[in-house]
């Protein structure tokens, strides 16, 4: 099994999934048009930039919101 995330331009992850292979990989990011980078099945949540999926950093505090802008940690 390879786990895969599928991901916006923003590098929002859109959908988790396990597939037998990269040629369905391949199939289900031209199917939905979200491309996709394989990741390790048990890896935290995070987004996507260069093509690695990248941890989200501490949350400061609980009323922080994420930025998709600027893939950081912001005040509302």
């Amino acid at each position: 099994m390879i786990y895969i995330c599928l991901y916006s331009s923003t590098g929002e992850v859109q959908m988790r999934t396990t597939v037998p292979d990269l040629a369905t990989a391949d199939r289900l990011s031209s199917d939905l048009a979200l491309p996709y980078v394989p990741v390790g099945g048990t890896q935290a949540d995070g987004y996507v930039q260069g093509g690695k999926l990248v941890p989200f950093p501490e949350k400061p505090n609980p009323t922080a919101v994420w930025s998709w802008v600027t893939h950081a940690w912001e005040q509302p």
